[in-house]
Order: structure tokens, then C-alpha cells, then sequence
């Protein structure tokens, strides 16, 4: 009799102690999960180079721009293998506003944008260069503004970088900002650009 609740003792106790592990195991992934979904605050901000705002939309805006640094440059790529500067640019605005914007810089800036001021840019509008050596300033590249005069872009030496608009490769080449049509009705609180 001793035996026999000895060994139901022993196999009462294993249970309860697998079961344990199981939980525990199955929160941990649950949290490496979760860390890699959202990318910590302070990872953003730190990639980003600038404080993250109350505005949901923006937070958005970065973290995704946050999962494209680094990406390397490719002629009409759209894809983690690579991106070109309108690849980047349309496929951000697909998936944080849910606009479908034209696929080349040039037609980006002529259909799909209102111009505006380059000191009054908010978070998520666009920014236009002509960075060809032809005669005539004429756009070929395109970034996103983030704000505090800093905008993402993919650069055909770096892949996708944030830049600076007082860069002065960047003041030298540049053309226009745009406010792209559709997002107007969106929210986005002005960041200073100064």
C-alpha cells in the first residue's frame, strides 16, 4: 500500500511539474512573439533618431520605417532583397495608410501629391529630388519626411537610410515636398522641422 502512494505521489508530482514547465515555456514564446511584433519604444526611437509622439499614426509610420533600414538598393524592388526609392516609398504607404500611390517618383509627385513648403512638412509627407546628372531638374528620387528635417529614403550606395535635407547633397538636389492627396483626411500632428 506504502508503494502504491509512493508511485502516485512520484507521478502527481511529475505532472504538476510538467505542466509548470509547459506554462512557463508557452509565456516565453509568447513574449518573444510579442518582442518581435512590436519593436521596443526605445529601439524606434533610438533608429529613428527622433522622440516618439503621442500620435498613433506616426508611431506607425516609424516603426514600419524601422523594418526597412538597411534593406539594400535594387532597380524596381519592392521586396526585403531589395528596394528602390519608390518601392520603399509606395509599399510604406500601403501598409501603414492603405494608399495606393503610382510607382515611380516622377508620377508620384506629378498625380498623387499637393506641393507644400519644405518648413512646413508634417511626419509622412513626401520629399522630391532631381539627383540625375542630365540638364534640367527633373524628379528621380523620392523619401519620406519623418520629421526635424530627417526622411527615409533607399539610396542606390546605402539601400535604405534616413538622411538629413541639410545634407548638402540633399539641399542641392532638392525640388519640391508633397503632401499626398489622399492622406489629408488623416491625422497627422506637425512635428517641427527646425
Amino acid at each position: 500500500m506504502q508503494f502504491r502512494n509512493f508511485s502516485i505521489k512520484t507521478i502527481l508530482a511529475g505532472l504538476s511539474f510538467m505542466l509548470i514547465c509547459v506554462t512557463l515555456s508557452a509565456k516565453e514564446k509568447k513574449n518573444e512573439t510579442e518582442q518581435e511584433q512590436t519593436p521596443k519604444v526605445s529601439t524606434i526611437e533610438k533608429k529613428i533618431g527622433l522622440p516618439l509622439p503621442n500620435d498613433s499614426t506616426i508611431l506607425s509610420l516609424y516603426s514600419e520605417a524601422v523594418t526597412w533600414l538597411k534593406t539594400p538598393y535594387r532597380r524596381g524592388g519592392t521586396s526585403p532583397k531589395g528596394m528602390d526609392c519608390s518601392g520603399l516609398t509606395t509599399t510604406i504607404y500601403k501598409n501603414v495608410f492603405g494608399i495606393k500611390l503610382q510607382r515611380s517618383s516622377r508620377d508620384i509627385s506629378a498625380q498623387d501629391v499637393k506641393d507644400v513648403n519644405k518648413d512646413d512638412l508634417k511626419p509622412g509627407d513626401l520629399v522630391f529630388f532631381g539627383t540625375s546628372s542630365r540638364k534640367g531638374k527633373r524628379v528621380n528620387h523620392v523619401g519620406i519626411f519623418l520629421g526635424d528635417r530627417r526622411f527615409i529614403h533607399s539610396s542606390t550606395s546605402n539601400g535604405v537610410i534616413i538622411s538629413s535635407l541639410d545634407e548638402a547633397y540633399y539641399r542641392r538636389t532638392w525640388i519640391k515636398g508633397g503632401r499626398v492627396k489622399q492622406q489629408e483626411k488623416i491625422s497627422i500632428q506637425k512635428i517641427p522641422t527646425t
